[in-house]
């Protein structure tokens, strides 16, 4: 059996870094766990920021579906019985017979003549507003 040798001499004390090598790194290595601390705190800070906030908006929302929930069904209950009662076929019919009678005449709406807003002869207008109050 043979020994291998080298042909380098091996030195332990050869191979270390010099220590402001090392201390350079350990202040690279704190700064760096700093900077993850700072980073990771200011997340933090965000998420309950944002949390909070929609915590707040979550029980504005409950309170307004709160007060006005019973608003809205008063709102369809009296809306309830004249959507029963409401017959196209009926008025439709009606709108027929009102045609007749009335002839080549434009109709308008009852409300037409109180809009301002809307052009119309003022004599007609007065005319108008007399027979619908009638």
């Amino acid at each position: 059996m043979c020994k291998t040798e080298f042909s380098h001499n091996f030195q332990p004390g050869s191979i270390t870094k010099s220590e402001s090598e090392i201390q350079l790194n350990i202040n690279f290595r704190l700064e760096w766990e700093g900077a993850i601390r700072n980073g990771s705190t200011c997340l933090r800070t965000l998420e309950e920021e944002k949390t909070c906030l929609l915590r707040d908006l979550a029980l504005k929302y409950f309170h307004n579906l709160n007060d006005f929930a019973p608003k809205l069904v008063q709102s369809v209950e009296t809306l309830d019985e004249p959507l029963k009662n409401c017959s196209v076929d009926q008025d439709m019919h009606s709108i027929v017979g009102i045609r007749r009678h009335v002839g080549a005449e434009q109709l308008l709406p009852d409300f037409y003549a109180e809009d301002m807003t809307n052009l119309m002869n003022k004599d007609r207008r007065l005319e108008v507003i007399q027979i619908s109050t009638k």
